[in-house]
């Protein structure tokens, strides 16, 4: 889950986390995305578990004592990211998804994710 920074944020996530609890599922992360910031490349990697995968690769490279060919890996337990942020981050934070390989991994967002400005009432 990828969350903006604010209170509707909070509330967005806190619902879906519910619903999804109600439904046997399960919230594996949440990523909260500061305002004013794009680059969300550090909570995203981390929300996908690509920090672990580069760790895995350094202790084999280390292990073995070899330079390998490596392709980082997301985690396998993702089904879908659920973005709980607003248009502007959403811009920035979807191609990060696709650069750090979730390009398959299906998105859910609220009505916020769309939506042409934050001023505006949906």
């Amino acid at each position: 889950m990828l969350q903006s920074d604010d209170s509707r944020g909070d509330r967005e996530a806190r619902a879906f986390r519910d619903a999804l609890y109600a439904w046997g599922g399960d919230v594996v992360h949440v990523a909260v995305l500061p305002k004013g910031q794009y680059d969300y490349s550090e909570q995203i990697r981390e929300a996908l578990a690509i920090d672990e995968s580069d760790a895995r690769f350094r202790r084999l490279s280390s292990t073995i004592g070899q330079k390998l060919f490596f392709e980082p890996t997301i985690r396998d337990d993702v089904d879908v990211v659920f973005l709980a942020i607003d248009s502007e981050q959403a811009r920035s934070a979807r191609p990060q998804l696709d650069f750090f390989r979730a390009r398959e991994v299906p998105r859910l967002g609220t009505s916020r994710v769309a939506s042409l400005g934050d001023d505006e009432k949906v």
